[in-house]
């Protein structure tokens, strides 16, 4: 990791943006690939050890600080990445800002514990709470230097930061969940990595290290952030309306299975549109006076995306069943039905998640975060109405599905929008989904049959399942490669060139 001594200018020039979205993107995808290797770690071991009912603990606790931090999310982080020129007079009071917010958390996240866990019906969620309360100040003091960073488009600094702290976490909860078996095994490993990534982020940063009560320039920054502040509200509520319905109806067994089905299913999908997301906002804002240029980058942004998600998602459809019977055991052994009853609801739900998370830059870095707003709140509408008779109705099952299907149907309503804003026809957005779609559809299809007719081994099932699966999806991308957009052949080549560009760069 290195600091952010030296100051980049905010002004990218045209001839190298290019250039450094595919090499930003390619970081981006090596580290979060890290980070998600290390989470499939944890899924082996961790989950196996502590068992439905620990796993439930700790999800009611991560529930109750998410929905904290989402009704209180300022959005001056997303104001000041968007914010174009003469950026330098916010760092300092955007940081003074988060680090009283963090004061304010903490304290909102301790106080409230007791009524959290007896609204959910899990006494031992208290105490964990009080605990985790420190992870909201810690995150709050935790200089600028990252934000920085994306601001500048300089990607390689918080990659690698979000993959040391990933790997610190795990070695010090696995250990512990082993020796434990309880959930302060999760609650210890959250603790100790993020007061080690304040500690390891104030060392390296060199710039806004300070306070200031000088609040002006937040005036510029606030009505922006006002719609990020009700986009996070209403965004939380699309996430997790199904996990807190479950946990106060049902109960935190089967508030962990959800959670843990969840996981699976956007275990690489998100990662996918969190790296698209993390590039999208700072890129887009750079050239959101240049349209056709903003036609092209979002073509080829949304085509390659549609490509990774949509295949990974189909691949951890059909491997998470083999995950569930093999690796965690007989204490979510009666689990399994339903574990596998939620997955291809929450694999759309997760590929939707994903295309949102990419949209949603496109929004912001074009001045609309209100549009984006208004698409999500009509998603919450319809959640909190429905959310609830679903689960009495139809328990977990009827949660995963209710999920899936609101946010496929919100994704042709949002595509809709964007082709109006960048002046695309209808058709020339779509085609970016519809041939991964179908590819998907087909894997899927026929992995599930081979699994259950041609072996009754359970490695088989898998190795053949998930064998099939991979063929097929890419099979037919590489069969239809000239209805793609981009073609993945030329973005195979674009990539190659720009690695060996790089690297003679290197060498002389």
């Amino acid at each position: 990791m290195s600091s952010l001594a030296s100051p980049v200018a905010a002004e990218v020039p045209v001839q190298s943006l290019g250039r450094q979205i595919i090499l930003g993107g390619a970081v981006l995808s090596v580290a979060r690939l890290m980070t998600r290797a290390l989470g499939v770690l944890s899924a082996l071991t961790i989950p196996r050890w502590l068992g439905p009912a620990e796993t439930g603990i700790f999800a009611v606790a991560m529930l109750a600080i998410g929905a904290i931090n989402a009704f209180t999310e300022s959005g001056l982080v997303a104001a000041f990445i968007q914010r174009k020129n003469d950026y330098d007079q916010y760092i300092l009071p955007v940081r003074t800002f988060n680090a009283l917010r963090g004061v304010v958390l903490a304290a909102i996240v301790f106080f409230c514990a007791p009524y959290v866990a007896h609204w959910m019906d899990s006494p031992r969620s208290a105490d964990v709470l009080r605990v985790l309360a420190i992870v909201p100040l810690a995150n709050g003091l935790t200089p600028m230097i990252w934000t920085l960073a994306t601001k500048r488009l300089q990607f390689a600094g918080p990659a690698k930061y979000n993959v040391f702290i990933t790997a610190v976490n795990l070695a010090i909860t696995i250990p512990l969940a082993w020796y434990l078996m309880s959930v302060w095994a999760l609650v210890w490993g959250t603790v100790i990595s993020t007061l080690v990534g304040l500690a390891v982020s104030t060392l390296l940063s060199r710039e806004g290290r300070g306070f200031t009560l000088k609040w002006r320039p937040l005036k510029d920054l606030r009505r922006f952030g006002f719609w990020i502040f009700l986009t996070s509200i209403t965004g939380y509520i699309y996430i997790t309306a199904g996990n807190w319905m479950i946990g106060i109806l049902l109960n935190v067994q089967i508030l962990a299975v959800y959670t843990l089905a969840t996981k699976f299913c956007t275990l690489f999908t998100s990662e996918a549109a969190g790296i698209v997301n993390q590039m999208m906002l700072p890129v887009f804002s750079h050239i959101q006076d240049d349209l056709p240029r903003l036609r092209t980058a979002f073509r080829k942004s949304f085509g390659t995306l549609s490509m990774i998600v949509i295949g990974v998602g189909a691949f951890f459809c059909v491997a998470s069943r083999d995950y569930f019977v093999i690796v965690l055991g007989a204490k979510w052994a009666d689990h399994t039905n339903l574990f596998n009853s939620l997955l291809p609801w929450l694999t759309i739900w997760g590929i939707c998640w994903a295309f949102a998370g990419a949209q949603s830059g496109v929004f912001q870095a074009l001045g609309k975060p209100n549009w984006w707003l208004a698409t999500t709140v009509i998603m919450c509408i319809a959640i909190l109405l429905l959310t609830w008779p679903a689960v009495r109705l139809w328990g977990a099952l009827g949660a995963a599905a209710f999920m899936g299907g609101i946010a496929a149907a919100m994704q042709f309503i949002r595509n809709l929008i964007l082709a109006r804003m960048l002046q695309l026809r209808y058709r020339e957005v779509l085609d970016h989904v519809a041939t991964p779609a179908f590819a998907g559809i087909l894997s899927v299809t026929l992995a599930t049959l081979a699994r259950g007719h041609l072996t009754d081994n359970i490695w088989g099932q898998a190795i053949l399942a998930n064998s099939v699966v991979v063929t097929v999806y890419l099979g037919t991308l590489l069969a239809f490669s000239r209805h793609l957009h981009p073609n993945p052949f030329e973005m195979l080549a674009l990539f190659r060139d720009t690695v060996m560009a790089k690297y003679r760069e290197w060498r002389a």
